[in-house]
């Protein structure tokens, strides 16, 4: 019989420590995210009914995340299509 480490060991070892290397850099990059304001684009014109509730949306997000929404109006987006874009 040999004292040698099995080669089951060896290979546990190996996908142990890469977990543990690929685990610590997604902590080291989430620790960044994110680093600016969260922009929700809300498919209305201003002052409309999904306006509003996209606001009361950003408001609660801001709570809840700890981070800054910023509401940003985009008309075109109605899947409708009854809205054109603008120039």
């Amino acid at each position: 019989m040999s004292s040698s480490v099995p080669r089951y060991s060896v290979i546990f070892r190996k996908k142990t420590f890469a977990f543990s290397a690929l685990l610590f850099w997604t902590c080291v990059c989430a620790a960044v995210y994110p680093d600016r304001p969260i922009r929700l684009v809300v498919p209305a014109a201003p002052g409309g009914a999904i306006d509003v509730m996209g606001r009361i949306v950003g408001l609660k997000l801001t709570g809840l995340l700890g981070q800054t929404i910023v509401v940003h109006n985009e008309r075109g987006l109605n899947p409708k299509g009854d809205t054109p874009a603008p120039p």
